[in-house]
């Protein structure tokens, strides 16, 4: 169905116009597209975003995904700053793909940035992954605690997890894959990052934890 909308940006109530001029575009479940330079990605029926820059990728919905979760390799672009502060610059990373949630990257230690990631006592546990061990985030003047996370003994299945961490991209000033801000996982909970690669609806959101 066409629709004639503002370029906006709408979350949790009404509509905040970006720019005054009106285009046509065309929704198509809960991916909204416009021409090839602007993704509108809908994380739930009151959120929709936009993504200034098309994926090379073709879409995945996230119901497409299987449970329980796969573990695929990644060559995108992943840089993650703080602070001013590159953690990380890496093109090899791990995609973690589960029914109803965006993807978990998993990115490499060995290539973020050195004497930042402390290990702290404590961990909890995946009924997938197993075990799971955290890292506080320690740059100067600032600390977050139980940053990252990493599985250094994972299930069977899993394996291609061991020397690589995960975060909650919220935690940081900027998460892009290959160019594009990542939009954190609604809720807290799950780590899962929204890029136009992916369309939903996504599970995190108040009313979607059933799912």
């Amino acid at each position: 169905m066409d629709t004639l909308l503002s370029l906006c940006h709408k979350q949790q109530g009404p509509v905040t116009t970006l720019i005054s001029i009106c285009i046509k575009i065309q929704k198509n479940s809960n991916l909204l597209y416009v021409s090839s330079k602007f993704t509108f990605i809908e994380i739930n029926p009151d959120s929709l975003f936009l993504i200034s820059t098309m994926s090379k990728y073709e879409v995945e919905s996230v119901w497409d995904y299987p449970r329980p979760p796969k573990v695929e390799p990644s060559n995108e672009e992943i840089v993650v700053i703080h602070n001013g502060v590159e953690l990380i610059r890496t093109n090899r990373s791990f995609r973690v793909l589960e029914t109803s949630h965006p993807p978990t990257y998993y990115l490499p230690l060995a290539d973020f940035k050195k004497d930042v990631l402390v290990p702290v006592d404590g961990n909890t546990f995946c009924e997938f992954k197993g075990r799971a061990d955290y890292f506080d985030l320690v740059l100067p003047g600032t600390k977050i605690e139980r940053f990252a996370w990493e599985y250094p003994e994972p299930t069977k299945g899993f394996v291609d997890l061991i020397g690589h961490f995960a975060f909650y991209p919220a935690s940081v000033d900027t998460v892009t894959v290959d160019g594009e801000q990542v939009i954190p996982q609604e809720g807290g909970f799950y780590g899962g990052w929204i890029t136009s690669r992916v369309k939903g609806p996504f599970k995190g959101a108040p009313g979607t934890w059933g799912w």
